[in-house]
Formats: C-alpha cells, sequence, structure tokens
C-alpha cells in the first residue's frame, strides 16, 4: 500500500468524514492526526471506520484517536488483521466548543496513513 492522506490537510469548523481511500493490505497501518491550528476551548474527536465496498461502512470505528485540544501530532496504529474485510477507509470527526466568544470551532487538520513493514 502506497501511503495516503485520509484526510488532506483542511480547516474544519464542524463535524464530517473525508473521502474513502482504498487500502490493498491485512498488515499494520499508522495513522497520523496532524492539527495545525487550533480554537481555544475546543475538542477534536477523529475515528476511523472500515468498508468492503466504499459505501457500506462499519457501525463502530476501528480506530480512534485520543481527543485532542491543542495543536500537534499523535499517531496511532491499527492491525487490519483484525479486520481483513477491509476494502476501504474513512476518516469522520466531531468538533465541539464551550467558552465566550463565538461558538464555532476551528481546527486545521490532515490524517495521514502509512503501512508499517513488519
Amino acid at each position: 500500500m502506497k501511503p495516503g492522506f485520509l484526510v488532506e490537510e483542511r480547516t474544519i469548523e464542524a463535524g464530517g468524514e473525508g473521502a474513502p481511500l482504498p487500502v490493498k493490505t491485512s498488515h499494520l497501518l499508522q495513522l497520523t492526526l496532524g492539527i495545525t491550528k487550533a480554537t481555544e476551548q475546543s475538542s477534536l474527536d477523529v475515528v476511523i471506520h472500515a468498508s468492503t465496498d466504499g459505501k457500506e461502512w462499519s457501525a463502530k470505528p476501528i480506530a480512534e484517536f485520543p481527543q485532542k485540544f491543542y495543536k500537534g501530532v499523535c499517531a496511532i496504529l491499527l492491525d487490519l488483521t483484525t479486520a481483513p474485510e477491509a476494502a476501504f477507509l474513512q476518516a469522520r470527526w466531531k468538533t465541539n466548543r464551550w467558552g465566550r466568544g463565538p461558538m464555532q470551532a476551528k481546527f486545521g487538520v490532515y490524517v495521514f496513513v502509512d503501512e508499517l513493514r513488519t
């Protein structure tokens, strides 16, 4: 599998989802969440869903990043041997904002995926 973006760098202000990314492996993947901008008093939740056809998605995420509040980079591992039927991956996210001022969360994010060779 070639390294690629589940979510190319973009600014998000609400929940959403990335485009399906085909995966042609049943190995270990490293998923990297990069946050390049973050509004104060905001949170970001990013999960990964799997699909066999790119249309019907798993009811539960197969991977989940820890909830984030600040700029930075976070990497997690995804063992696709536990989901051998996964032919596509998709990132989905939710934002939350609290406190004073505009109640619109704003994050600059990307999600990158790369296969780890063992």
